[in-house]
């Protein structure tokens, strides 16, 4: 299964904050499968980690008996605005990676790596735009909506995070 608006998946990715209600839809759907026994556990890397965190998170974590995370964070925010101010190279890298993936879904191998060798000198260009707010313009030309949202809510603080906390659930 993949994020809305990935890899053939309808609908626009929003980073975090579609994963814990797609998540309770797969967790019911599940529970509607004969072959589910109602024992679930949740494992995933990075991103998908973060997946995980949401379903935890949700009106069916009782549903959750284990989770093996690798690599993730409970709090996105936390790591966007890391030490007190925008984390600039990592959430370029970020976005370009997301991209890439957004973009390259059902791409052959060699065509995914290519162009990911393409990233470091794109994300180059687009650390030293100015305004910051337009770097997402370098990545592609029409922009990246999850990066004005950053730029919107950089303020300590800014409830706009909130729902995509997920450290109650740890």
């Amino acid at each position: 299964e993949s994020c809305r608006g990935t890899s053939g998946s309808e609908g626009v990715f929003r980073p975090f904050f579609d994963e814990q209600t797609d998540g309770e839809d797969t967790v019911r759907w599940l529970e509607l499968q004969p072959w589910f026994s109602g024992d679930l556990a949740l494992w995933g890397i990075s991103y998908l980690g973060n997946t995980a965190w949401a379903i935890a998170n949700s009106n069916v974590a009782d549903q959750v008996k284990a989770m093996s995370l690798h690599v993730t964070l409970t709090n996105f925010r936390d790591r966007t605005y890391a030490f007190g101010g925008f984390t600039l190279e990592t959430c370029i890298g970020w976005t370009i990676t997301m991209q890439n993936v957004i973009r390259t879904s059902g791409m052959n191998l060699v065509s995914a790596m290519l162009s990911m060798r393409k990233a470091k000198a794109l994300a180059q260009r687009a650390i030293g735009t100015i305004p910051l707010r337009e770097a997402d313009r370098v990545v592609t030309p029409e922009g990246v909506g999850w990066w004005q949202d950053w730029m919107d809510h950089a303020e300590p603080g800014d409830p706009w995070w909130d729902p995509i906390d997920y450290g109650g659930a740890a």
